[in-house]
């Protein structure tokens, strides 16, 4: 699924691979296979950002029967963390989510200058483990326990990036997540 209108978030739906660049590229990581589809939800709450792309591994439709698609799956997945701006990562109950873990590590946890924004469901039974390990990596990182907190830290930072001031600092190396981010009232208004 692409949505096309320049007026409104882009939604790149796996193993689509054609879009149109734009500031921010935000990758949802996270539980997928018997996981409720909290991407859906997300995507919802963004819609309205004419400068993101949203990289949606969740497809609408997964050819379960066809195991050439899981390597394609993956491909894509690869390729769209490693080109994301940005990563919101959600562990949601249904599942321990496995490749969610390895994905925290590997793209969040060792990448400390990637923006990234990481959640867990609040049945999710390994909450602890995503706060240790990313306590110890990135302990500037806070870890949520709400879809709408998540969303939320996404959008603030989106507004932080927009703002003149900061797009001048980010040129510079400056413009850290965590530096005086506007309030979430702020942006609605």
């Amino acid at each position: 699924m692409i949505n096309t209108n320049k007026s409104l978030t882009s939604v790149i739906e796996a193993p689509n691979r054609n879009f149109e660049p734009r500031q921010h590229h935000l990758f949802l990581a996270g539980g997928i296979t018997n996981c409720p589809d909290w991407q859906s939800e997300m995507v919802q709450d963004l819609n309205n950002y004419p400068n993101l792309n949203i990289f949606n591994p969740r497809r609408s439709s997964y050819p379960m029967n066809d195991p050439s698609e899981a390597v394609r799956q993956i491909t894509w997945e690869y390729d769209y963390l490693k080109s994301a701006t940005a990563i919101a990562m959600w562990f949601s109950r249904g599942s321990i989510n496995p490749i969610v873990l390895y994905e925290l590590g590997r793209w969040v946890n060792s990448r400390p200058k990637m923006p990234a924004f990481i959640g867990t469901d609040d049945e999710y039974i390994r909450t602890s483990d995503v706060m240790i390990q990313t306590g110890l990596d990135r302990p500037e990182l806070e870890v949520v326990t709400s879809l709408d907190a998540l969303t939320d830290q996404v959008k603030l930072y989106i507004a932080s990036q927009d703002r003149p001031l900061c797009r001048a600092r980010r040129r510079m190396q400056r413009c850290l997540i965590g530096t005086q981010r506007p309030s979430l009232e702020r942006i609605k208004a």
